[in-house]
Protein backbone atom coordinates (compact mmCIF):
# COMPACT_ATOMS: atom_id res chain seq x y z
CA UNK A 1 0.00 0.00 0.00
CA UNK A 2 2.60 2.11 0.83
CA UNK A 3 4.25 2.01 -2.23
CA UNK A 4 1.14 2.41 -4.50
CA UNK A 5 0.60 5.42 -2.52
CA UNK A 6 4.45 7.14 -3.45
CA UNK A 7 3.33 6.39 -6.94
CA UNK A 8 0.43 8.16 -6.89
CA UNK A 9 2.07 10.95 -4.95
CA UNK A 10 4.69 10.61 -7.97
CA UNK A 11 2.11 11.26 -10.61
CA UNK A 12 0.58 13.81 -8.96
CA UNK A 13 4.17 15.88 -8.82
CA UNK A 14 5.09 15.50 -12.07
CA UNK A 15 1.69 16.57 -13.71
CA UNK A 16 1.99 19.37 -11.88
CA UNK A 17 5.31 19.86 -13.29
CA UNK A 18 3.70 19.66 -16.15
CA UNK A 19 1.47 22.32 -15.85
CA UNK A 20 3.79 24.49 -14.42
CA UNK A 21 5.62 24.22 -17.84
CA UNK A 22 3.06 25.07 -19.59
CA UNK A 23 2.27 28.29 -17.61
CA UNK A 24 5.78 28.98 -18.36
CA UNK A 25 5.62 29.04 -21.73
CA UNK A 26 2.30 30.96 -21.43
CA UNK A 27 3.60 33.79 -19.72
CA UNK A 28 6.36 33.67 -22.47
CA UNK A 29 3.69 34.19 -25.14
CA UNK A 30 2.14 37.07 -23.34
CA UNK A 31 5.46 38.89 -22.29
CA UNK A 32 6.31 38.49 -26.58
CA UNK A 33 2.93 39.30 -27.43
CA UNK A 34 2.77 42.61 -25.09
CA UNK A 35 6.40 43.48 -26.59
CA UNK A 36 5.22 42.97 -30.15
CA UNK A 37 2.21 45.88 -29.45
CA UNK A 38 4.82 48.14 -27.96
CA UNK A 39 7.16 47.61 -31.32
CA UNK A 40 3.84 48.38 -32.84
CA UNK A 41 2.89 51.22 -31.18
CA UNK A 42 5.79 53.19 -31.92
CA UNK A 43 8.73 50.67 -31.93
CA UNK A 44 10.04 52.12 -28.87
CA UNK A 45 10.66 55.19 -30.84
CA UNK A 46 9.24 57.42 -28.01
CA UNK A 47 11.76 59.90 -26.88
CA UNK A 48 10.26 62.92 -24.98
CA UNK A 49 11.96 66.28 -25.86
CA UNK A 50 14.44 67.37 -23.38
CA UNK A 51 13.50 70.69 -21.59
CA UNK A 52 14.19 74.20 -22.37
CA UNK A 53 16.97 75.53 -20.43
CA UNK A 54 17.94 79.24 -20.39
CA UNK A 55 20.65 81.73 -18.55
CA UNK A 56 19.39 85.01 -16.68
CA UNK A 57 22.27 87.80 -17.47
CA UNK A 58 20.39 90.19 -16.28
CA UNK A 59 17.36 91.31 -13.72
CA UNK A 60 17.19 94.33 -11.51
CA UNK A 61 14.11 96.12 -10.24
CA UNK A 62 14.29 100.03 -9.88
CA UNK A 63 12.46 99.90 -6.63
CA UNK A 64 11.80 96.80 -4.21
CA UNK A 65 9.44 98.49 -1.68
CA UNK A 66 6.94 100.54 -3.30
CA UNK A 67 3.57 102.15 -2.76
CA UNK A 68 0.20 101.22 -3.93
CA UNK A 69 -0.24 102.31 -7.21
CA UNK A 70 3.16 103.46 -7.94
CA UNK A 71 5.08 102.78 -11.40
CA UNK A 72 8.96 101.72 -11.38
CA UNK A 73 11.11 100.27 -13.89
CA UNK A 74 13.17 96.37 -14.18
CA UNK A 75 15.44 95.27 -16.84
CA UNK A 76 15.82 91.70 -18.05
CA UNK A 77 17.95 90.01 -20.39
CA UNK A 78 17.65 85.93 -20.45
CA UNK A 79 19.65 83.90 -23.49
CA UNK A 80 18.19 80.88 -24.46
CA UNK A 81 20.52 78.00 -24.60
CA UNK A 82 17.91 75.26 -26.35
CA UNK A 83 17.20 71.65 -25.07
CA UNK A 84 20.75 70.96 -24.16
CA UNK A 85 19.64 66.88 -24.98
CA UNK A 86 22.81 66.30 -26.80
CA UNK A 87 21.97 66.58 -29.86
CA UNK A 88 21.13 70.47 -30.08
CA UNK A 89 18.13 70.08 -31.73
CA UNK A 90 15.38 71.45 -29.52
CA UNK A 91 12.33 70.98 -30.94
CA UNK A 92 11.43 73.87 -31.61
CA UNK A 93 14.67 75.55 -31.25
CA UNK A 94 12.82 78.53 -30.08
CA UNK A 95 12.23 80.19 -26.59
CA UNK A 96 9.51 82.82 -25.74
CA UNK A 97 9.94 85.47 -23.08
CA UNK A 98 7.25 85.25 -20.50
CA UNK A 99 6.61 87.38 -16.90
CA UNK A 100 5.32 85.95 -14.04
CA UNK A 101 3.78 88.86 -12.37
CA UNK A 102 2.27 87.32 -9.16
CA UNK A 103 -0.97 88.08 -10.81
CA UNK A 104 -1.25 91.41 -9.50
CA UNK A 105 1.30 93.80 -11.32
CA UNK A 106 0.42 95.62 -14.79
CA UNK A 107 3.71 95.69 -17.30
CA UNK A 108 4.47 97.67 -20.44
CA UNK A 109 7.80 97.18 -22.63
CA UNK A 110 7.55 92.80 -22.41
CA UNK A 111 5.45 92.59 -25.35
CA UNK A 112 6.35 89.42 -27.08
CA UNK A 113 7.19 90.29 -30.88
CA UNK A 114 9.39 87.16 -32.01
CA UNK A 115 10.50 83.88 -30.95
CA UNK A 116 14.40 83.80 -29.66
CA UNK A 117 16.40 80.96 -31.32
CA UNK A 118 19.00 78.78 -29.61
CA UNK A 119 21.98 81.47 -27.86
CA UNK A 120 20.06 84.52 -28.73
CA UNK A 121 19.14 86.85 -25.48
CA UNK A 122 15.98 88.59 -25.09
CA UNK A 123 16.68 92.05 -23.70
CA UNK A 124 13.37 94.00 -22.04
CA UNK A 125 13.04 97.22 -19.94
CA UNK A 126 9.47 96.93 -18.36
CA UNK A 127 7.66 99.74 -17.21
CA UNK A 128 5.63 98.54 -13.72
CA UNK A 129 2.78 99.60 -12.08
CA UNK A 130 2.08 98.59 -8.07
CA UNK A 131 -1.16 97.06 -7.31
CA UNK A 132 -3.46 99.00 -4.90
CA UNK A 133 -3.50 96.01 -2.02
CA UNK A 134 -0.61 96.30 -0.21
CA UNK A 135 1.53 93.09 0.04
CA UNK A 136 4.53 91.27 -0.52
CA UNK A 137 4.49 89.83 -4.32
CA UNK A 138 6.89 87.77 -6.33
CA UNK A 139 7.96 88.70 -9.83
CA UNK A 140 10.26 86.27 -12.34
CA UNK A 141 10.71 86.18 -15.95
CA UNK A 142 10.37 83.09 -17.34
CA UNK A 143 11.88 81.56 -21.24
CA UNK A 144 9.67 78.94 -22.51
CA UNK A 145 8.01 77.31 -25.33
CA UNK A 146 4.43 78.21 -25.87
CA UNK A 147 1.98 75.63 -26.18
CA UNK A 148 4.76 72.85 -25.58
CA UNK A 149 4.56 72.95 -21.32
CA UNK A 150 8.73 73.30 -21.19
CA UNK A 151 9.76 76.29 -19.67
CA UNK A 152 12.58 77.57 -17.58
CA UNK A 153 12.84 80.36 -14.67
CA UNK A 154 16.50 81.08 -14.90
CA UNK A 155 16.20 84.22 -13.07
CA UNK A 156 15.87 83.77 -9.19
CA UNK A 157 12.47 85.59 -8.42
CA UNK A 158 12.24 89.26 -6.79
CA UNK A 159 10.16 89.64 -3.78
CA UNK A 160 8.41 93.36 -3.82
CA UNK A 161 6.64 94.93 -1.16
CA UNK A 162 3.95 97.29 -1.84
CA UNK A 163 2.82 99.69 1.17
CA UNK A 164 0.02 101.97 1.42
CA UNK A 165 0.98 105.73 0.64
CA UNK A 166 1.93 107.09 4.23
CA UNK A 167 0.96 111.07 4.97
CA UNK A 168 3.52 112.82 7.73
CA UNK A 169 1.10 113.91 10.67
CA UNK A 170 1.94 117.34 11.86
CA UNK A 171 3.13 117.52 15.51
CA UNK A 172 0.18 119.26 18.06
CA UNK A 173 1.40 122.41 19.25
CA UNK A 174 2.59 123.03 22.40
CA UNK A 175 -0.39 125.44 24.47
CA UNK A 176 1.16 128.91 25.56
CA UNK A 177 2.08 129.42 29.12
CA UNK A 178 -0.47 131.59 31.03
CA UNK A 179 2.43 134.13 32.18
CA UNK A 180 4.34 135.21 30.26
CA UNK A 181 2.04 135.38 26.98
CA UNK A 182 3.61 132.81 24.40
CA UNK A 183 4.44 133.93 20.81
CA UNK A 184 1.92 132.13 18.56
CA UNK A 185 3.26 128.93 16.97
CA UNK A 186 4.39 128.98 13.66
CA UNK A 187 3.14 126.93 10.93
CA UNK A 188 4.81 123.84 10.32
CA UNK A 189 5.34 123.00 7.00
CA UNK A 190 4.85 119.37 5.69
CA UNK A 191 8.04 118.43 3.08
CA UNK A 192 6.38 117.14 -0.26
CA UNK A 193 7.10 113.16 -1.12
CA UNK A 194 10.18 113.78 -4.08
CA UNK A 195 9.35 112.96 -7.50
CA UNK A 196 10.71 110.13 -8.88
CA UNK A 197 13.58 110.79 -11.47
CA UNK A 198 12.79 110.49 -14.88
CA UNK A 199 15.54 109.00 -17.24
CA UNK A 200 16.63 111.36 -19.71
CA UNK A 201 20.05 109.19 -20.31
CA UNK A 202 20.26 108.39 -23.94
CA UNK A 203 21.53 104.80 -24.75
CA UNK A 204 25.50 104.80 -26.51
CA UNK A 205 24.87 104.84 -30.81
CA UNK A 206 25.34 101.51 -31.78
CA UNK A 207 28.63 100.56 -33.68
CA UNK A 208 30.23 98.46 -36.44
CA UNK A 209 27.02 99.56 -38.70
CA UNK A 210 27.39 97.66 -42.39
CA UNK A 211 25.58 95.83 -44.67
CA UNK A 212 26.12 93.78 -47.36
CA UNK A 213 24.29 91.72 -50.57
CA UNK A 214 22.93 87.99 -49.87
CA UNK A 215 24.17 85.89 -52.52
CA UNK A 216 21.55 83.51 -52.17
CA UNK A 217 18.33 85.22 -52.07
CA UNK A 218 20.23 88.84 -53.05
CA UNK A 219 18.83 91.07 -50.31
CA UNK A 220 20.48 93.62 -48.69
CA UNK A 221 21.70 92.06 -44.81
CA UNK A 222 22.57 94.86 -42.01
CA UNK A 223 24.10 94.00 -38.57
CA UNK A 224 25.78 96.02 -35.81
CA UNK A 225 26.85 95.86 -32.38
CA UNK A 226 24.65 96.35 -29.41
CA UNK A 227 23.65 99.78 -27.60
CA UNK A 228 24.44 100.27 -24.19
CA UNK A 229 21.82 102.38 -21.72
CA UNK A 230 21.81 103.26 -18.07
CA UNK A 231 18.81 100.84 -17.96
CA UNK A 232 18.09 99.00 -20.95
CA UNK A 233 17.54 99.34 -25.05
CA UNK A 234 14.05 98.43 -26.02
CA UNK A 235 15.13 97.84 -29.39
CA UNK A 236 16.14 99.94 -32.37
CA UNK A 237 14.64 101.86 -35.13
CA UNK A 238 15.94 101.95 -38.83
CA UNK A 239 15.54 104.59 -41.58
CA UNK A 240 16.77 104.23 -45.23
CA UNK A 241 17.22 107.38 -47.97
CA UNK A 242 18.10 107.88 -51.54
CA UNK A 243 19.63 111.47 -50.85
CA UNK A 244 20.52 111.40 -47.05
CA UNK A 245 17.70 114.04 -47.03
CA UNK A 246 14.53 112.56 -46.84
CA UNK A 247 14.40 109.34 -44.88
CA UNK A 248 11.58 106.49 -44.63
CA UNK A 249 11.26 104.08 -41.43
CA UNK A 250 11.99 100.43 -42.51
CA UNK A 251 11.69 99.03 -39.06
CA UNK A 252 10.53 100.98 -35.53
CA UNK A 253 10.96 98.19 -33.19
CA UNK A 254 13.98 95.56 -34.21
CA UNK A 255 15.34 93.55 -30.98
CA UNK A 256 17.92 91.56 -33.04
CA UNK A 257 21.51 92.91 -33.82
CA UNK A 258 20.66 92.16 -37.82
CA UNK A 259 18.04 93.15 -40.22
CA UNK A 260 16.94 92.26 -43.75
CA UNK A 261 16.18 94.72 -46.19
CA UNK A 262 13.59 93.17 -48.79
CA UNK A 263 12.09 96.09 -50.28
CA UNK A 264 15.39 97.25 -52.06
CA UNK A 265 15.05 98.58 -55.65
CA UNK A 266 17.86 96.42 -58.27
CA UNK A 267 21.14 98.49 -59.32
CA UNK A 268 20.35 101.07 -56.64
CA UNK A 269 22.60 103.24 -53.73
CA UNK A 270 21.09 102.90 -50.24
CA UNK A 271 21.57 105.32 -47.43
CA UNK A 272 21.10 103.37 -44.11
CA UNK A 273 20.83 104.92 -40.62
CA UNK A 274 20.44 103.54 -37.32
CA UNK A 275 19.59 104.53 -33.70
CA UNK A 276 18.54 102.76 -30.19
CA UNK A 277 15.62 103.42 -28.08
CA UNK A 278 15.16 102.85 -24.76
CA UNK A 279 11.81 102.37 -22.33
CA UNK A 280 11.46 106.12 -21.89
CA UNK A 281 12.07 107.07 -25.33
CA UNK A 282 15.10 108.25 -24.99
CA UNK A 283 17.10 107.94 -28.68
CA UNK A 284 20.55 107.32 -28.89
CA UNK A 285 22.51 109.04 -32.37
CA UNK A 286 22.86 107.89 -35.35
CA UNK A 287 25.24 105.24 -37.08
CA UNK A 288 25.28 105.53 -40.97
CA UNK A 289 26.03 103.07 -43.68
CA UNK A 290 25.60 102.75 -47.71
CA UNK A 291 24.85 99.64 -50.00
CA UNK A 292 24.46 99.61 -53.76
CA UNK A 293 21.93 96.35 -54.80
CA UNK A 294 22.86 94.00 -57.06
CA UNK A 295 21.60 94.17 -60.50
CA UNK A 296 18.48 92.18 -61.67
CA UNK A 297 19.64 88.74 -62.90
CA UNK A 298 16.38 86.77 -63.49
CA UNK A 299 16.48 83.08 -62.23
CA UNK A 300 12.89 82.40 -63.06
CA UNK A 301 11.82 82.60 -66.40
CA UNK A 302 7.69 82.34 -67.50
CA UNK A 303 8.98 79.22 -70.67
CA UNK A 304 10.91 77.14 -67.97
CA UNK A 305 10.30 77.94 -64.22
CA UNK A 306 13.01 77.25 -61.55
CA UNK A 307 13.61 75.03 -58.79
CA UNK A 308 14.66 76.98 -55.71
CA UNK A 309 16.06 75.68 -52.64
CA UNK A 310 16.45 77.32 -48.98
CA UNK A 311 19.12 78.46 -47.20
CA UNK A 312 18.98 75.51 -44.66
CA UNK A 313 18.72 73.06 -47.33
CA UNK A 314 15.32 71.98 -46.17
CA UNK A 315 13.28 73.20 -48.43
CA UNK A 316 12.97 72.94 -52.76
CA UNK A 317 10.48 75.06 -54.16
CA UNK A 318 9.49 74.41 -57.53
CA UNK A 319 7.63 77.14 -59.80
CA UNK A 320 6.24 75.46 -63.40
CA UNK A 321 6.49 76.41 -66.50
CA UNK A 322 3.80 79.26 -67.28
CA UNK A 323 3.25 80.40 -64.16
CA UNK A 324 4.72 83.62 -64.52
CA UNK A 325 4.09 86.09 -67.00
CA UNK A 326 7.47 88.10 -67.04
CA UNK A 327 11.32 87.13 -65.50
CA UNK A 328 11.96 87.08 -61.74
CA UNK A 329 14.45 86.86 -59.39
CA UNK A 330 13.07 84.36 -56.90
CA UNK A 331 14.21 83.19 -53.70
CA UNK A 332 13.41 81.21 -50.74
CA UNK A 333 14.64 82.52 -47.29
CA UNK A 334 13.78 82.30 -43.56
CA UNK A 335 10.95 85.04 -42.98
CA UNK A 336 12.73 86.18 -39.90
CA UNK A 337 9.66 89.19 -39.92
CA UNK A 338 6.94 87.03 -39.06
CA UNK A 339 6.52 86.02 -35.60
CA UNK A 340 6.83 81.93 -35.78
CA UNK A 341 3.06 80.23 -35.52
CA UNK A 342 1.69 79.46 -32.04
CA UNK A 343 -0.46 76.25 -33.18
CA UNK A 344 -1.71 74.17 -29.72
CA UNK A 345 -0.40 70.62 -29.81
CA UNK A 346 1.89 71.37 -32.55
CA UNK A 347 6.01 72.39 -32.42
CA UNK A 348 8.11 74.14 -35.34
CA UNK A 349 10.78 71.92 -36.89
CA UNK A 350 11.87 74.20 -39.84
CA UNK A 351 11.15 77.71 -40.85
CA UNK A 352 9.01 79.96 -41.38
CA UNK A 353 9.69 80.22 -45.04
CA UNK A 354 9.34 83.33 -47.61
CA UNK A 355 8.95 82.69 -51.04
CA UNK A 356 10.30 86.58 -52.18
CA UNK A 357 9.99 87.11 -55.86
CA UNK A 358 10.40 90.70 -57.69
CA UNK A 359 10.54 91.62 -60.85
CA UNK A 360 12.90 94.12 -62.57
CA UNK A 361 11.47 96.74 -61.21
CA UNK A 362 11.42 95.72 -57.70
CA UNK A 363 8.10 95.05 -57.30
CA UNK A 364 7.06 92.00 -55.53
CA UNK A 365 5.35 89.26 -56.91
CA UNK A 366 3.02 87.41 -55.22
CA UNK A 367 0.30 85.64 -57.55
CA UNK A 368 1.15 83.17 -60.08
CA UNK A 369 -0.88 81.56 -63.15
CA UNK A 370 -0.06 77.84 -61.47
CA UNK A 371 0.26 75.88 -58.51
CA UNK A 372 4.08 76.12 -56.74
CA UNK A 373 4.96 72.68 -55.64
CA UNK A 374 7.07 72.11 -52.90
CA UNK A 375 9.21 69.59 -51.56
CA UNK A 376 10.95 68.94 -48.31
CA UNK A 377 13.88 66.81 -46.37
CA UNK A 378 12.59 66.47 -42.49
CA UNK A 379 15.27 64.33 -40.88
CA UNK A 380 14.51 61.07 -38.91
CA UNK A 381 15.92 62.21 -35.74
CA UNK A 382 13.10 65.11 -35.93
CA UNK A 383 10.68 63.23 -37.14
CA UNK A 384 11.21 60.72 -34.51
CA UNK A 385 10.10 63.36 -31.86
CA UNK A 386 7.08 64.20 -33.23
CA UNK A 387 3.63 62.27 -33.99
CA UNK A 388 3.57 63.24 -37.54
CA UNK A 389 4.95 66.18 -39.44
CA UNK A 390 2.48 69.26 -40.64
CA UNK A 391 2.69 71.49 -43.45
CA UNK A 392 1.23 75.62 -42.52
CA UNK A 393 0.71 78.22 -45.10
CA UNK A 394 0.00 81.61 -44.49
CA UNK A 395 -3.14 83.78 -45.73
CA UNK A 396 -4.20 86.62 -44.54
CA UNK A 397 -2.14 86.83 -41.26
CA UNK A 398 -3.77 83.00 -40.13
CA UNK A 399 -1.56 79.57 -40.54
CA UNK A 400 -4.23 76.89 -42.32
CA UNK A 401 -2.49 73.31 -42.88
CA UNK A 402 -1.57 72.63 -46.20
CA UNK A 403 -3.37 69.27 -46.91
CA UNK A 404 -2.83 66.59 -49.20
CA UNK A 405 0.96 65.80 -48.62
CA UNK A 406 2.61 63.03 -49.50
CA UNK A 407 5.33 61.18 -48.60
CA UNK A 408 8.35 59.28 -50.42
CA UNK A 409 8.53 56.48 -48.35
CA UNK A 410 12.19 55.70 -50.05
CA UNK A 411 13.74 58.91 -49.91
CA UNK A 412 11.91 60.31 -47.10
CA UNK A 413 10.78 63.34 -48.42
CA UNK A 414 7.54 65.28 -48.25
CA UNK A 415 5.81 66.40 -51.60
CA UNK A 416 3.00 69.59 -50.62
CA UNK A 417 1.47 71.68 -52.89
CA UNK A 418 1.82 75.24 -52.19
CA UNK A 419 -0.75 76.63 -54.03
CA UNK A 420 -0.78 80.63 -53.65
CA UNK A 421 1.15 80.46 -50.33
CA UNK A 422 4.53 82.61 -50.49
CA UNK A 423 4.97 82.25 -46.44
CA UNK A 424 4.85 78.66 -45.03
CA UNK A 425 6.32 76.59 -42.00
CA UNK A 426 6.83 72.91 -40.99
CA UNK A 427 5.41 71.69 -37.95
CA UNK A 428 5.50 68.64 -35.68
CA UNK A 429 2.36 67.31 -33.72
CA UNK A 430 3.37 66.53 -30.11
CA UNK A 431 3.78 63.11 -28.73
CA UNK A 432 1.34 62.77 -26.27
CA UNK A 433 1.94 59.45 -23.63
CA UNK A 434 -0.34 57.13 -24.39
CA UNK A 435 -1.54 54.96 -21.37
CA UNK A 436 -1.62 52.13 -23.06
CA UNK A 437 2.17 51.93 -23.49
CA UNK A 438 2.04 52.33 -19.64
CA UNK A 439 -0.18 49.83 -18.73
CA UNK A 440 1.58 47.03 -21.31
CA UNK A 441 4.98 47.86 -19.32
CA UNK A 442 3.20 47.19 -15.93
CA UNK A 443 1.92 43.93 -17.97
CA UNK A 444 5.81 43.11 -18.96
CA UNK A 445 6.34 43.55 -15.55
CA UNK A 446 4.02 41.50 -13.64
CA UNK A 447 4.26 38.88 -16.53
CA UNK A 448 8.32 38.50 -15.60
CA UNK A 449 7.54 38.69 -11.67
CA UNK A 450 5.23 35.72 -12.52
CA UNK A 451 7.81 33.83 -14.78
CA UNK A 452 10.38 33.35 -12.55
CA UNK A 453 7.82 32.54 -9.43
CA UNK A 454 6.58 29.53 -11.75
CA UNK A 455 10.01 28.33 -12.39
CA UNK A 456 11.25 28.60 -8.63
CA UNK A 457 8.15 26.59 -7.85
CA UNK A 458 8.52 23.89 -10.92
CA UNK A 459 11.86 23.22 -9.30
CA UNK A 460 11.19 22.55 -6.16
CA UNK A 461 7.85 20.06 -6.74
CA UNK A 462 10.54 18.73 -9.61
CA UNK A 463 13.79 18.65 -6.67
CA UNK A 464 10.87 16.72 -4.15
CA UNK A 465 9.77 14.40 -6.48
CA UNK A 466 13.48 13.42 -7.02
CA UNK A 467 13.81 12.95 -3.39
CA UNK A 468 10.41 10.65 -3.20
CA UNK A 469 11.79 8.60 -6.28
CA UNK A 470 15.15 8.21 -4.33
CA UNK A 471 13.17 7.31 -1.07
CA UNK A 472 11.04 4.71 -2.82
CA UNK A 473 13.93 3.10 -4.96
CA UNK A 474 15.67 2.74 -1.26
CA UNK A 475 12.45 0.99 0.33
CA UNK A 476 12.14 -1.57 -2.72
CA UNK A 477 15.78 -2.69 -2.84
CA UNK A 478 16.04 -2.93 1.00
CA UNK A 479 12.70 -4.98 0.62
Amino acid sequence: MKNTSNKRLTKKRQLMIKKLGYLQIGLLVLMFAVAGMMFLKRSGAYTPIGGLTATCSNFTVTKTTVQTGEVFGSSVSMKNNGSGNGSGAFSPNVGTALFDLGGKFTMTGGGITKNYAVNETANFSLTLTAPSVPGSYQFQPIMGVVYSGYYNDPCPAITIKVVAPTTPTPPTPTPPAPTPPAPKPRPRTIPATPAPVADTQKPTAPTDFSGNIDNTSGLINLSWTASTDNIAVSGYQIERSLNQTEWSVLAANVTEVQYQDATADFLTLYYYRISAVDAAGNISDFATTEVSSRDFVANVSPKDGATLTSEDKTVTVIIPPDAVKVSLFCSVTSDDSQLAPSIKGYTILAGPYLLNCRNEAGDVVNNFDKPINMTANVSASSRSKVAKVAYFGQKDNKWIEIKGVKRDKKSGIDNAVLGSYTKFVIMGKTKKTSIWLVLLSIAMVIAGIALVLAALARWKLKHNSDSTNDNYRRQNMGG
